[in-house]
């Protein structure tokens, strides 16, 4: 439903946040 959009969202910017740290 909408939390599950939600955390999805929240769940890709933290994986992008942690790429890009990494890089």
């Amino acid at each position: 439903a909408v939390i599950d959009k939600l955390l999805g969202c929240a769940f890709l910017l933290l994986a992008l946040r942690v790429i890009f740290q990494s890089l």
